[in-house]
This record gives structure tokens, C-alpha cells and sequence, in this order.
């Protein structure tokens, strides 16, 4: 009988205000999605869930459609697991060998275990191979053939009593996502689920899944918190190979920093090496007409700079007033003339023309020893 009937909200058993109170108890209980709701003598009591449409408890989520084309060819198994993960693993075998007598002996199943899920579940992952032609075949048409009525009672026995349902793992087709969103779920309001479509943010990416009491919820919560304690576990594998790879980098910088001393130093082994191969080759011979005149032009530079009346004097004058005026300072507090400072700026700027004067004309006479 369905819940919305006036005689649940209105029984007549009593006929006095007692049934006013049980009128009330049973729309409470309608609310809650449990219990029993008498209305009538001589008649059964109606059984409340919470897949009828009065209860209240009850609400639309999204989930992501999902379009990896790797699962094409897969299509997963939720059982139910009472030990832990190798446990499960001991089972794969098993399992494999009783799919492989409901699918015939010219088919290999392979079995992997995918996910330890809340709630002491496990998802497992199904692939099947024509053994003649060695091709997988598509999980749309094997969960297809598994949800025929005479295969799907059998699929409690090949997965020993823990079978729980099968999960579709390959993206769904347009067409099957419209069959989908064109039949309202049981116990929710057809305007409920129009309206769940209208909201759906990215049609193309979610997919409306009602959730129907606190169980859905927590078990949906479950999830959301085990995916999220994955994802930290992640992050912190990441980060550790961060690390590892910057602690590998400096140790790479601190090795190419040693090559380069090290090729410096060879560097300049070589170079040592090539200048003492030269002199001995000159050994043999006399002194050239380029280098006498270089030494020539050599002398002369230093006896212009050895001169006292030019470079060399005006900077004994220079070093002399200097170390007065040093003196002076540590007795008494001396300013510098501004003009004295221009005059020493002039000179080191003479000083420093010279040198490069003398290095150009070196360099000169090295490379056209001839003149």
C-alpha cells in the first residue's frame, strides 16, 4: 500500500482520538523511513523505507562521469572483505577460476584488486580475453551479459557469498545517460530530480546520484575522506621526491663546480706547459730583430718612467704630500682641498694612460714582430 494513501495519515482503528495520535505516529515514522503504519482493522500494516516517497531524509548529489578510455575493457566487482588486503589478494584465484567456468573455457578472466573501500568493501577489476584471438573483450556487452537475471544469481556463488554489485567502469554512451536521467529514482519526488538536472553545474562532466538516508550520506562522506587521506599520501610522496631530486641537484652543482676548478687549473697547466715549450723551442736560436726592438722600446718606456722630472717625479711629490697630509690629519682635523683632490685624480688618470699605452704597444710588437 503506498504511503500516500489518506488511510495511513487517517486510520481507522480506533474511532476516537487514539487514531488522531496513531494518524500522527505513522507520519512520523513515514518521515523517518521506518517502522510499521496500521490504519485499518483486519488489514496488514503497511512497512515503511526510505525508498517511499514521504521520506524526508533524502537529497541529490553529482558524481563525475568518468571517460578514461583505458577502461574500456574493464568493468569492476564491489565484494565485501572480512580480513585485510593480502587476505583478498590469496582470493583473486579463486575468483578468476570460478569466472572462468561462468564465461566458458575460451575465455581468461583476470582479476586485480583496485581499491580497499570503508565498510570492510573492496573493488575489484575484470577484464576478460578471448583466448582465440587473444582480444579483450568490451565490459559494456560483459556487464550486460552479467546483469541477465540466470547470470547475475550465479555471481554470488562465483565470488563466495561476498558479491555485492557490479560497477561499470567504461564511460557511459549519451543514449545510456539519457535512459538514466529519463527514469526518476525510487523514493525521490519527480520534481526533485528535474530540478537536480536543471542545477547540475557541467552536464558533460557530473551526473545527478540521489542519496537516500544517512547511510548514503556517511558512506558518501567515507569515501570523500579516504580519497582525501590518498591524496595527502600522494602529496607527500611528491614532496619527498622533490626533495630528493633538489638535494640530487645540489649535489650535481657542488660536482659541476669542482669540474670547473679542476678545468681552471688544468687550464692553466697547459697553458704553463705550452710557454715552456716555446721558450725551450727558442732556446736554439739567437735573438730576432722583433725582439730586439721590442726590448729597445721596453728600455726606453722605463727609463721615461724612471725619469724624476716626468710620471715617476710627480708621483714621489704626489706620495709625499700624501703622507703630510696624513701626518697632519692624525694631529689635527684636516679637510682635503677639493682642488688638491682633482690634482691627484689627473695623475693617476697620466699613470693609468701610460700603462695602457705601454701594454698596447706590447701587444703591438707582438704580433707584427717584423716592424
Amino acid at each position: 500500500m503506498d504511503p500516500n494513501q489518506p488511510s495511513i495519515f487517517n486510520p481507522k482503528l480506533f474511532n476516537d482520538e487514539r487514531d488522531q495520535i496513531l494518524g500522527l505516529l505513522n507520519k512520523l515514522q513515514a518521515y523517518w523511513g521506518t517502522g510499521r503504519a496500521y490504519h485499518t482493522q483486519n488489514q496488514p500494516a503497511v512497512e515503511l523505507n526510505q525508498h517511499q516517497p514521504n521520506h524526508r531524509f533524502k537529497s541529490i548529489g553529482y558524481s563525475e562521469i568518468k571517460s578514461e578510455e583505458g577502461n574500456e575493457n574493464k568493468f569492476g566487482v564491489l565484494v565485501s572483505i572480512e580480513g585485510n588486503e593480502s587476505q583478498l589478494n590469496s582470493q583473486v584465484l579463486q575468483y578468476e577460476t570460478n569466472l572462468k567456468t561462468l564465461f566458458g573455457v575460451n575465455y581468461n578472466p583476470k582479476v586485480d584488486s583496485t581499491k580497499i573501500l570503508p565498510d570492510n568493501k573492496a573493488l575489484l577489476t575484470v577484464s576478460v580475453i578471448d583466448s582465440n584471438t587473444n582480444i579483450k573483450l568490451p565490459a559494456r556487452h560483459l556487464v550486460l551479459y552479467l546483469n541477465q537475471p540466470n547470470v547475475k544469481m550465479q555471481l554470488s556463488q562465483v565470488f563466495v557469498n561476498k558479491f555485492i554489485q557490479l560497477v561499470p567502469l567504461h564511460p557511459p554512451s549519451k543514449e545510456e545517460i539519457d535512459e538514466y536521467l529519463k527514469v526518476v529514482p525510487q523514493g525521490i519526488d519527480e520534481l526533485l530530480w528535474n530540478q537536480a538536472k536543471l542545477n547540475n553545474p557541467d552536464p558533460k562532466k557530473f551526473i545527478p546520484v540521489p542519496m537516500i538516508g544517512f547511510h548514503a550520506l556517511n558512506e558518501r562522506f567515507k569515501l570523500q575522506e579516504q580519497e582525501t587521506q590518498q591524496q595527502r599520501q600522494r602529496l607527500r610522496l611528491i614532496i619527498g621526491d622533490i626533495e630528493n631530486l633538489e638535494r640530487a641537484v645540489a649535489v650535481m652543482r657542488t660536482k659541476v663546480d669542482e669540474c670547473k676548478r679542476k678545468n681552471v687549473i688544468l687550464g692553466n697547466r697547459v697553458l704553463s706547459v705550452m710557454v715552456w715549450q716555446v721558450i725551450r723551442r727558442q732556446r736554439i736560436y739567437p735573438v730576432q730583430a722583433h725582439e730586439d726592438q721590442l726590448r729597445a722600446k721596453l728600455e726606453g718606456l722605463q727609463a721615461e718612467l724612471n725619469d724624476s722630472s716626468k710620471l715617476k717625479g710627480k708621483l714621489n711629490d704626489l706620495m709625499g704630500k700624501l703622507k703630510e697630509m696624513q701626518n697632519q690629519s692624525m694631529a689635527t682635523s684636516f679637510t682635503v682641498d677639493d682642488s688638491l683632490i682633482k690634482k691627484v685624480k689627473a695623475y693617476l688618470s697620466q699613470e693609468q694612460e701610460a700603462i695602457k699605452h705601454l701594454l698596447s704597444s706590447a701587444k703591438t710588437l707582438n704580433k707584427n714582430p717584423s716592424k
